[in-house]
């Protein structure tokens, strides 16, 4: 193996690269920075420990055990345990950080704190994008997914509860959602949602037996009943008594304005009071 030190200068390493070409069946390590720890075949632009086999660190002490793939920043997998992978992208700051157990198959984490202390967490083929989106999830698995958004005073985090957790084939984008999808949507802020649904808005709920692919739009909708498709809240907030409905669509065809309204006629459909 030859480790060669490099000037940070697109010229000069290039020079010594094209000097010190890697003989047949040899591999290649390169670093610049201080007492760098670079495996075969791997290289490091700053302070970094690469563990992982043809993989690149990039900034300080970035902790890289994937194979096949780059971290950027600072302090991404620094003293995590057990961070494996291959073919993934971490940029950003601590993401990974005191993690353990955690695997990453071709997926891209960007921002900071992401996965924070998290505990056998699984990304495969999938992306998250924010602040500490994840930070102290445990048992956590995104397959076909993205997730792009932060939490509220990183006590929170998108999953299920503190534990266990499954979000597959979905986008959630926003802030503090909580979710266990699959073939989902969410996008807006602390909505709740678990099974197959499509929510919009803020303090939103969906999920409950009987029901899959509700359309929850609006804000702070009353809790989920059986046989709903369609859901507009209008609640003013998430306390006892605040939330409400606007419109509800049945799977059966019905139609239910909570609120009476004037100026809409059902005919013979109607309450006996509007005939």
């Amino acid at each position: 193996m030859k480790k060669l030190p490099l000037i940070l200068s697109g010229l000069l390493l290039a020079g010594v690269l094209s000097q010190a070409a890697p003989v047949a069946g040899e591999k290649l390590s390169i670093y610049t920075g201080y007492a760098p720890t670079v495996t075969d075949g791997s290289g490091s632009v700053g302070t970094n420990s690469v563990s992982g086999a043809n993989s690149l660190a990039v900034g300080e002490t970035n902790y890289l055990g994937l194979q096949r793939s780059l971290a950027v920043g600072y302090q991404n997998m620094y003293y995590g345990s057990g961070v494996s992978g291959t073919g993934s992208l971490v940029v950003g700051n601590a993401n990974f950080s005191g993690a353990y157990l955690s695997s990453l198959q071709n997926s891209t984490v960007i921002g900071s704190q992401v996965f924070y202390s998290a505990y056998q967490t699984t990304l495969q083929n999938s992306a998250v994008i924010g602040l500490t989106a994840f930070s102290g999830a445990e048992q956590l698995t995104l397959q076909n997914s993205a997730v792009i958004g932060s939490l509220a005073q990183g006590n929170t985090y998108i999953g299920a509860g503190n534990y266990g957790g499954t979000l597959s084939d979905s986008l959630v984008v926003g802030l503090a959602n909580s979710t266990t999808l699959t073939s989902a949507f969410v996008a807006g802020k602390n909505n709740a949602v678990t099974g197959q649904h499509y929510v919009l808005g803020e303090g939103l709920i969906a999920g409950t037996p009987g029901n899959t692919r509700m359309v929850v739009l609006g804000q702070f909708n009353a809790s989920p009943v059986a046989g709903q498709l369609l859901v507009v809240g209008n609640g003013a907030g998430s306390g006892a008594g605040q939330r409400a409905n606007a419109l509800e669509v049945y799977t059966d065809g019905k139609v239910k304005i909570p609120k009476r309204q004037g100026d809409v006629g059902m005919g013979r459909f109607g309450n006996p009071i509007d005939q």
